[in-house]
């Protein structure tokens, strides 16, 4: 026997750079990190090659104010929140191949080097010009008043929104576009100009068709309406990759919709790391690449990564683009400020709960259509029924059931299993993307064990396993690698290993099971308002 499911092949993934002026709380692992981290593990599994790669966007606006509200350095709080953002990947098994910090020895000096000389690859091409705008500038702050430091409303939907992108609608805009003199009583006005590539409208337009069915194109449209044909290059900033375009203030390379660059500098690494015959984004490249990113940086990902990748000589922009919305934590949004968080690594080691479960419910809830909501009763109720319940059920009887030389392989059994990983694969296959679907067929794979005669389980107990181990583990990888480790002597989880080192172990570790879970466990890692709940 053997799977008749075609062979994956090699990918570049990537999850759009976070900004390191706060931790990953669940609402950020559960958009763009844990999907690509899945995906990853799809491909592995298929036998094909898939690189996760990222890194902080360290020379973003909010690094300023959230370096001034600790009394410390932009390079030290990146720094310090760049660790800390490893570790909430690594709690929730985000297995990065790299996660850049450009501030690191290693880096630095190469990454603005690579930034300025794509920079001037555009210049060259023709297609960026001088772009007259107004700037503001606070006489007593001492600040141009841009990004981090302006608010007012955006001009499209009229919400309270800051820095150059409105979380309610997407739009992108000028810093004077959201100005009001009243509320910045200091603040003078100059006129001066930015640097801006002048976008092909239509091709641009047929692209973005199709990468997506319409919701990324209407945004497209109204932008190009407000704004016209150009996206933002470079912009006036304390702290970033200097770039000359006027005599009177500091500019610096913009690194929302500039993105690109440092994504291309990211791929140089893995190829020169890793050794590898091409580039991931080469445009000839063999490579299929993947973004993924939240529907409120739509533009920068459109406008601006693609914009910049169709104009580069030797680099392209993305082949597939995932984008998700935003995620709520018991009905209220995900927000860092407010303190409505849950952080990765707290969940794990100061909550004690199984990475494998929160990546499960995670998965399960996934804001890719629509904001989705992290409900604590539901996540309880979740792990407890289906999975200490169904699921540790299923398992502990197969574990029983199981001999240690397991029987000949049921054809029907096979033939079941396989259909399920093909649908599986096509839930998350490029074009289509639809995450939350994928635990269907561990759910049928589940019930179809539970309704066996004694006499199916006898026979089919072993094999069940060691299918069970392979559905689940794109999304389940610990509580995966652990069964498949007691099922053969094989490490790499993939369907070339599903017939090899057949040998079930005499003892399997307690930890293949599911741990429940209740207030009292979760409370040290809840926000102070719903720790209340648990009184």
């Amino acid at each position: 026997m053997q799977f008749n499911i075609s062979k994956e092949k090699k990918f570049f993934l990537l999850p759009a750079s976070p900004t390191p002026n706060g931790r990953m709380h669940l609402g950020h692992i559960a958009g763009p990190y844990l999907k690509m981290d899945v995906l990853k593990r799809k491909i592995q599994r298929g036998g094909g090659t898939a690189l996760l790669v990222s890194g902080s966007d360290v020379y973003e606006s909010h690094m300023e104010s959230k370096a001034l509200q600790l009394g410390i350095s932009t390079d030290e709080a990146c720094n310090k929140f760049h660790k800390l953002i490893l570790k909430d990947f690594e709690a929730l098994d985000i297995e990065f191949d790299f996660f850049i910090n450009p501030l690191d020895d290693e880096f630095r000096e190469s990454f603005a080097t690579r930034e300025k000389e794509l920079l001037q690859n555009l210049v060259d091409s023709g297609k960026v010009i001088k772009k007259d705008e107004i700037f503001i500038f606070d006489s007593v702050q001492k600040k141009y008043l841009a990004g981090c430091w302006i608010k007012g409303n955006c001009p499209n939907c009229k919400a309270t929104t800051s820095s150059y992108l409105c979380e309610n609608c997407g739009m992108h805009y000028r810093p004077i576009d959201i100005f009001d003199q009243k509320n910045y009583p200091d603040a003078n006005l100059y006129d001066a100009a930015s640097l801006y590539l002048k976008l092909d409208f239509e091709n641009l337009l047929e692209l973005i068709n199709k990468v997506n069915n319409g919701s990324f194109t209407e945004l497209f449209k109204q932008y190009i309406q407000i704004q016209g044909p150009y996206i933002r290059l470079t912009t006036p900033q304390e702290t970033g990759i200097e770039w000359p375009v006027n005599d009177s203030e500091k500019q610096v390379i913009f690194s929302y919709t500039a993105n690109l660059l440092a994504y291309v500098f990211f791929a140089d690494i893995c190829k020169e790391k890793m050794k590898l015959k091409e580039h991931p984004l080469a445009k000839d490249s063999a490579y299929t690449s993947i973004v993924s990113f939240g529907v409120d940086t739509v533009l920068p990902f459109t406008a601006g990564l693609m914009g910049i990748g169709e104009t580069l000589d030797h680099y392209k922009s993305f082949d597939y683009y995932i984008s998700n919305y935003l995620y709520h934590l018991n009905g209220e949004k995900f927000s860092t400020s407010r303190g409505n968080v849950i952080w990765g690594n707290d969940i794990v080691s100061i909550s004690g709960i199984q990475p494998d479960v929160v990546r499960y419910y995670l998965t399960k809830q996934n804001p890719e259509k629509e904001t989705k909501n992290f409900d604590i009763n539901d996540f309880i109720d979740l792990v407890n029924t289906e999975l200490c319940g169904k699921h540790n059920k299923a398992i502990k009887e197969a574990i029983v059931s199981s001999s240690n030389s397991p029987h000949v392989l049921c054809q029907d059994l096979f033939n079941n299993l396989q259909e399920m990983l093909v649908q599986q694969n096509n839930y998350i296959e490029p074009p289509e993307f639809a995450f939350s679907k994928l635990l269907l067929p561990v759910e049928l794979w589940v019930s179809s064990y539970l309704k066996m005669s004694k006499e199916a389980k006898k026979n089919n107990s072993y094999w069940w396993l060691k299918g069970y181990a392979l559905l689940v583990y794109p999304v389940m990888p610990n509580i995966s690698k652990k069964l498949w480790r007691s099922l053969c002597f094989k490490n790499e989880i993939n369907f070339e290993n599903f017939f090899i080192g057949n040998q079930l172990q005499e003892n399997i570790a307690p930890d293949v099971y599911f741990r429940e879970i209740s207030y009292e466990i979760l409370e040290k890692c809840l926000p102070g308002k719903l720790q209340d709940l648990t009184n």
